[in-house]
Parts: structure tokens; sequence; C-alpha cells
């Protein structure tokens, strides 16, 4: 009997040291689950914009500490014995993961913040050195961060709680992508010191594109600079109007180019010397490749770095500096008025006269001229122009090109490369058009862009619409208006789709047309001539079924960039009789590069 007694005692005692420490246990863990849970709120605000850069950064702290908290609560002694208890320990371990990885992704986004925050780009340049520094500090956390998140990911949930399993599964969704930023923003890094001439001297071309005059990459590229990058360092030549340099048509010489390239844009002579037609492509990288060697062909010096601006481009960095831009006529405009300025209201003051369209692009050239200035000679934080160029690479308003093909890799896969091919498995939406018609009515033009698909078991039947309204008004001079059809939007329209796309079929306001698409190494291309004249509206249709070998619908949707962005609206169900999930967006602008996925219907 006293054994027994003795045995129960200790059961007793077991027990109670159990559930003392399980209820220690819970007790950090739901502390911890409370500091990520702010930690949240804070950095949703930071990643959706709310907030300034300063502020940004204090929230990147507050985050950090709370998970560093929440970090040191699941370290403490109950956690580690309930943690060693197979089965019981599971929900521990997927916190602990969890806020292992939010840990390294911090760190890595404060070494950003402040390592790119002391560094400015001035009229001595970018000081490379301070660039490399903020790379290597960056290498650990990205590197323990892709550690804890592969542990995250492989841990099982097996015999725990439902929501464990949900919570495991919304964690890694959202702190994959930020472990991939923190890769990419190291590799960046790395691209900038090459690019900028950290390993030896560059060879630059910047061209201005022209949105009045639309062209697959951008717009007519009516201005354009070189010069060189080495140590950090820009010295750009005065930019120059391609007038002065570009062949006369019956002495024009074609250059090397893509063999898709030469197929598509060849008969309109792109890959000329003429030189005003060679960004028609749309894959950036094609375009860039051609002009760098046009250019080549024409001064003797061949780009290694291609960057191409559009106009509205111009304007958000001219915001950069904060003050007006002043235009050769003594004139003074905002920054945020220069697309309007140098689109509209220069080519309603020049009318036909020569001397005053000469004048014209003067001033386009000077407010280029100013910008890169700014750029060059402003003291302008590091991480501000950071910022700028991403949210304008996003729209495809800058695109930047390497002739040296691991840095051009890394500008794909950065998002600034001006790229045009589908996700892995999965769709594509391009649309842009070229304007064929000798006018400079595209700042006139209203687009709006809708994409609509049926999802089945392993299928996706996708039909795509640009609808395209030529709002120009009347009295423009025939400068702007077109001397062959006058008023009348005359444009190639080109639309890009993923190379696996079948029974692929289009229309024009209806009516079936015979164009099919050409298949080439990154997607498929489908090209047709519409006429809108003013006041019409054109709509194109394309109808095409994509089979799918994977439980999840991708969409990469990729905007033109223009001097008024276009509409885009989403709109991805299950087939009739059918359920499952769906998402229906209702248009708004088209301003960023957009991915999209849903999950098949089962």
């Amino acid at each position: 009997m006293p054994r027994v007694k003795a045995a129960l005692v200790g059961a007793v005692v077991v027990v109670g040291l159990g559930v003392a420490v399980g209820a220690g246990a819970a007790r950090a863990a739901l502390s911890a689950a409370q500091d990520l849970r702010q930690a949240q709120a804070g950095l949703s605000a930071v990643r959706d914009r709310e907030v300034d850069p300063d502020a940004a950064r204090s929230e990147l702290r507050r985050a950090h500490a709370l998970v560093g908290s929440a970090d040191e609560a699941l370290g403490s002694w109950p956690v580690d014995v309930v943690a060693a208890v197979p089965v019981l320990g599971r929900s521990l371990d997927a916190e602990r993961a969890v806020t292992d990885t939010a840990d390294e992704v911090l760190t890595g986004a404060l070494v950003l913040t402040d390592g790119l925050g002391s560094i400015r780009a001035s009229a001595g340049g970018v000081d490379l050195a301070a660039l490399a520094a903020v790379r290597q500090q960056l290498g650990g956390p990205a590197e323990r961060g892709r550690s804890a998140l592969d542990r995250l990911r492989g841990t099982s949930t097996r015999l725990t709680p439902p929501q464990v399993g949900r919570e495991v599964t919304a964690a890694s969704a959202a702190l994959g992508p930020a472990v991939d930023t923190l890769e990419r923003a190291q590799a960046g890094l790395g691209l900038a010191e090459g690019l900028l001439g950290g390993a030896g001297p560059r060879t630059l071309m910047v061209a201005l594109q022209n949105n009045a005059e639309l062209r697959g990459a951008g717009g007519y590229v009516s201005t354009f600079g070189t010069g060189r990058l080495q140590d950090g360092r820009l010295r750009l030549d005065p930019l120059r109007d391609v007038i002065a340099v570009a062949d006369e048509p019956e002495r024009a010489r074609r250059v090397p180019a893509p063999p898709e390239f030469v197929e598509d844009y060849g008969p309109l002579s792109a890959d000329t010397t003429i030189f005003r037609s060679w960004n028609m492509s749309p894959h950036v990288p094609d375009s860039a490749l051609v002009g760098a060697r046009v250019t080549g062909a024409l001064l003797g010096t061949t780009p290694d770095v291609v960057v191409l601006v559009d106009v509205p481009a111009l304007g958000a960095l001219a915001e950069l500096g904060g003050a007006a831009v002043v235009l050769p006529d003594g004139s003074q405009v905002s920054a945020e008025e220069l697309t309007d300025a140098l689109l509209v209201d220069a080519y309603a003051r020049a009318g036909d006269d020569n001397d005053r369209q000469i004048e014209r692009r003067a001033q386009l050239r000077q407010a280029a001229g100013t910008v890169v200035t700014r750029l060059l000679g402003g003291d302008l934080p590091a991480a501000e122009v950071l910022r700028t160029l991403t949210r304008l690479a996003e729209g495809r308003h800058v695109a930047v090109w390497s002739a040296r093909p691991q840095e051009q890799e890394v500008l794909v896969d950065l998002g600034v490369a001006g790229s045009v091919e589908a996700p892995s498995g999965g769709d594509l939406l391009h649309v842009s058009t070229n304007n064929i018609g000798g006018n400079k009515l595209d700042v006139y033009a209203e687009r709006q862009v809708s994409v609509d698909v049926r999802l089945s078991a392993g299928r996706a039947d996708v039909t795509q619409r640009l609808s395209l309204r030529n709002a120009a008004p009347a009295g423009l001079v025939p400068y702007v208006a077109g001397t062959q059809a006058p008023g009348t939007m005359v444009d190639r329209v080109e639309l890009s789709l993923p190379r696996s796309a079948s029974g692929v079929t289009v229309s024009v306001d209806g009516a079936p047309r015979p164009e099919r698409p050409s298949v080439g190494a990154s997607r498929a291309r489908l090209a047709l001539r519409t006429s809108t004249s003013r006041g019409a509206t054109t709509v194109v249709e394309v109808r095409y079924a994509l089979e799918l070998d994977t439980e999840v619908y991708r969409l990469r949707l990729l905007p033109q960039p223009l001097a008024t962005e276009a509409t885009v609206g989403i709109s991805v169900r299950p087939a009739d009789g059918l359920t499952g999930p769906s998402l229906v967006e209702r248009p708004e602008p088209f301003d960023s590069v957009r991915e999209v996925e849903v999950r098949l219907p089962r």
C-alpha cells in the first residue's frame, strides 16, 4: 500500500508539473502570437505604402523588436520542454520556424533601409564600397532566412489542430516572397555595382521614348544620349536628336537582330540605321539589343548598357528634385505637368512650322537633360531614387538591358528588364500597339483591357479583349493628326500569349480575322493592323485554350507604358457547372505588372 500511495503521489506530481509546463508554454506561445500579430499589422502598413520612409523604418524596428520578443518567448524553458515532446511540440515548432524566418526577413529589411539610407546619389557618383558593404551584410539574413523558411515548409502539421496547418501555410505564403526579395536585393546590389562600372568601365545609351507616337517598348525614340560608367560615376555626353545621326532611308544599313525581331519588324525597317523604330518589340531585351547595334553602327561604339525612359518617367524622376523644369522658352512647368507640356501643349504651340518643331524637340532634350542633371548632381538619397525607379519599372516606364548574360538574367529576375514571357506553365496578357499611321495621336487613345477565364480540371479557356477608343479632338495640326489619314489611329496591335495557347482565334469588332500567332522562344505573338477613326472604338478579341498540369492557374499581366494608363479588368471563375475559387476585379488603372493565382476547381 505505501508503494501504491507513493506511485499515486508521484503521478500527481508529474501531472501537476506537466500541467504547469503546458500552461507556461501556452502562455509563452500566446504572448509570441500576439507579438507577431502586432508586427504583422505594422508591416502591412509598410507594404501598402501607407507610411513615409522614416515612419517605415521606425515600423520595421518596432516589428523587429516584437518578433525578437516572440522568439525569446518561444525559446524559454517551458516551451523547450513541450517542444521536445513528440506531437505536442509540433505546433510550437511551427511557431518557432515562423518567428525565425520573420526575424531574418526583418533583419535584412533593416540592413537595406539603414544601409541604403546612408548612401546618396550625387555629383561625385555613388559610393560603390558602401553598396558592397550593404550587399555583404545582407548575405547573412538572406541565407538564414532561406534556411528557416525551408524548415517552416518542412514542419509537419499532422496531428495538430487544423488552425495550425492553415497558419503554417499562410505564414509560408507570406514569408516566402519576403525571403525571395532579400535574395533578389542582394543580387540587385551586386548588379548595380557591375552596371555602375565597379568591375571596369561600361558604355551606356539612354533612350528617351515619346509616348505620343507609340512603339511596342514605349514610344518613338527622338532623343538619346551616350556615356560612360566607371567606379560609380557617370559621364553623360550632351543629349542628341536622332535626326542628327540617323541614316536617310535610301542609305540605311541593317544590323544583326534576333530571328523573331527580323520576322516581325524587319519589314518595317526596325533593324536598320534609320534609328526611329528599333524599339518596336515589346520584349525590351530584343529591342535594346537591336538599339545597341544600331547605335554602334552609327557612332562607332556599341553600348553594353541600355536604359529606356519615357516621358511619364521623366516627370516622376523630376519630382525627386522638387523644383520646376525650365523649358528653352523660359516657361516653367511642374514635374506633374511635364507629360502634358511635352506631349500635348508643345505640339499645339509648334503646329506645322518646322522651326517650332525643332524648338519642341529641343524642349524635350532640355527637360531630359534637367532630370539627368538632378539625378547626377542633386545629392539625392539612394533609397528614394531606388524606390522611384522600382515603381517606374513596375509600370514598364523604365527598363534596363545589359549585354552581359549574367547581368541580364538578374535584370529579368528583378523585373526591370522589360521582358515579355509567361510564368512557368502559366498564362500571359500583354497588349501593345505600334503607331504606323505617321501621327502623334496616341496620347488621345483610351484603352481598356480585360481578360475572362473559365477554369476546369487541367484547362483554362481564355478570352482577352482590347477596346481602343480614339478620343482625339478636332482641329489638331497635321503634324499631330497625320497627313495620310488625318485624325485616324492606324496601329499594329500585338497580343503576347503563352507559347502553349491552342485553338487561337481573333476578331476585330466582331468580325473574324485570319491572323494566327507565331510561336517564339518566350511567347506567342499575334499581330494585326487596325484603323480607328476619330470618335470611334475598335475592339480586338482573342480566344484560346490553355492546358494546365498544375492545380493552380497562373496569369501574368504586363502593361504597355503609356502617357495615360489603360484600365484592366480581370475575371477568373470556374466553368459552368463547376464550383471553386474565383477572382473578379472591376476595371482599374493598368499601371503595374500583376501576378494572379487561382486554384482550379476539383
